[in-house]
């Protein structure tokens, strides 16, 4: 596996702000390799397997959630308020 620090790094930079990250790329460019990284880090940082949603579109059980909405009430019946969660979905 190719590491990816200059983008793992702006990823370290953008955590905890309030903004959406969209990570753009060609088909087999590493994007989800990136996004497992990014995963296995918040993990070794302490948070809560619990509390990071991992979404593949491409798996069958996830073709419903193609849909903004149907994807909203999925996430909104997982998060607690109370509670910082970290959403991956591709």
């Amino acid at each position: 596996m190719i590491k990816r620090h200059h983008y793992l790094n702006s990823l370290r930079q953008l955590k905890d702000q309030n903004l959406i990250k969209v990570i753009t790329g060609i088909r087999r460019s590493g994007k989800s390799t990136l996004l497992g990284a990014f995963k296995n880090e918040l993990l070794s940082e302490g948070i809560a397997a619990e509390n990071i949603i991992f979404l593949n579109f491409e798996e069958r059980e996830n073709l419903h959630l193609t849909d903004w909405i149907k994807l909203y009430d999925e996430i909104m019946s997982i998060v607690r308020p109370d509670q910082k969660y970290y959403i991956f979905c591709n």
